[in-house]
């Protein structure tokens, strides 16, 4: 086993991330992972990164980053 190595198998999680455009440039949606049905709104396309690794938390603890073992 390579030191760093997590013992936990990976998972993959699917999202589906629903745009508007609004006039003026702002922009809202909704994040849904596919998995679960779950859903949430979201304003300003600097914060869909954030709401997807808290949506990912949520179920299981941090996202990992994939190591160069991967």
């Amino acid at each position: 086993m390579k030191l760093g190595h997590s013992l936990r198998p990976s998972r993959r999680s699917t999202f589906v991330v629903r745009i508007d455009q609004h006039d003026g440039g702002n922009v809202t949606g909704v994040i849904e992972r596919v998995r679960t049905g779950v859903k949430e709104p979201f304003r300003g396309l600097e914060s869909i990164g954030g709401l997807i690794a808290r949506m990912l938390e949520a179920e299981g603890g941090p996202p990992r980053t994939p190591g160069p073992d991967r």
